[in-house]
């Protein structure tokens, strides 16, 4: 790929038994890869030490398509946080950068919506699923039997975050209530409000934490599957990682920011023309849990509507109380 800011090209090198992992999509663990290394050092003796870089042999100039992939969504990236923010249609490609290492800015979501449509990856949730939203209780608190207290909150009061713009409110749920807890910890002690949310109607949602196996390098006719779900992998970890301790929160989260909009407002699915109802991804707080985000079926500037509702109980919530990171790293729910 090429360095953002000069266009240098930067290629990450690796030796041949990590080529040999890679190739053959193994594990580390597996047992067939002492036999194979052997036998190459054996028969290619010459090349065993050298250093390795993935290619594409039908391209002379060695670019894989899932490295044209990131690379793209790397310099769209960069150009939104740093250079072109609300008017990236317009931008042409960097004259530094050759046409076949690069997809243009403006056709990146494109490009990323062809990827998700072929790449089996849009799910259909049943009618009645459930999932978890947790709130820390704040002293201020005392309209906590209210199950509007656990709405996403009105389109004037919504912050940025991981998915959505300042200004525009979705419902941030986790698929397990281990992991909507992780999510909201910031503190300690303190004591965490979680409230079950119940699907209205089917759901269609990409799921960025359960990606199809990656198809062997050797089956030619999934080669265009192989390369997609590669990205994919990548990509996944890309839009889940946490923000470090000292980047700006509200630089960082613009990529995926537009990525959720064009999802949400252009992106529709083959065939039968769909919206997507929502986003699956991997917690960052959670090792093992996955977030889901939904977005609002109406806009409002009062109150968004979602495709879920807040499960009818006396109360509407089941209160938790941590002390200690001891507390929190062995807690396990039956919520």
């Amino acid at each position: 790929m090429r360095d953002p800011e000069n266009g240098c090209l930067i290629h990450q090198t690796i030796d041949t038994e990590e080529a040999l992992y890679l190739l053959l999509n193994l594990d580390y663990e597996n047992s067939f890869i002492p036999d194979i290394k052997k036998l190459f050092e054996e028969e290619c003796e010459d090349y065993f030490y050298y250093e390795w870089i993935e290619g594409n042999l039908n391209d002379r100039y060695g670019i894989i398509d899932n490295y044209v992939y990131k690379h793209s969504w790397d310099q769209f990236s960069y150009t939104v946080k740093y250079k072109n923010r609300f008017h990236f249609y317009n931008q042409e490609l960097d004259e530094h950068v050759f046409n076949h290492e690069q997809i243009p800015v403006k056709k990146v979501l494109d490009m990323l919506g062809s990827i998700i449509n072929e790449s089996n990856i849009i799910k259909s949730v049943p009618k009645g699923a459930i999932f978890y939203r947790a709130r820390v209780l704040e002293d201020e608190d005392s309209n906590i039997d209210d199950p509007y207290f656990f709405n996403a909150p009105p389109s004037k009061k919504a912050t940025a975050g991981r998915m959505n713009p300042e200004g525009i409110s979705y419902l941030y749920t986790a698929l397990e209530s281990k992991t909507a807890i992780a999510e909201v910890l910031s503190f300690l002690p303190c004591k965490v409000l979680v409230a079950k949310f119940i699907a209205i109607k089917s759901l269609n949602i990409i799921d960025f934490s359960n990606l199809p196996d990656v198809p062997s390098v050797f089956d030619e006719s999934k080669k265009e599957i192989r390369e997609n779900i590669l990205f994919l992998k990548n990509f996944s970890d890309e839009i889940s990682k946490p923000i470090k301790k000292f980047s700006s929160i509200l630089i960082e989260y613009i990529p995926t920011q537009i990525l959720s909009e064009y999802i949400a407002l252009v992106f529709r699915t083959i065939g039968n023309n769909q919206r997507i109802d929502g986003i699956i991804y991997k917690s960052s707080a959670s090792p093992g849990g996955k977030n889901l985000v939904l977005f609002p079926i109406e806009r409002r500037y009062e109150q968004s509507s979602f495709p879920v509702k807040i499960e009818e109980n006396e109360k509407p919530y089941v209160q938790y109380k941590f002390d200690s990171l001891d507390c929190v790293s062995g807690f396990e729910t039956n919520v």
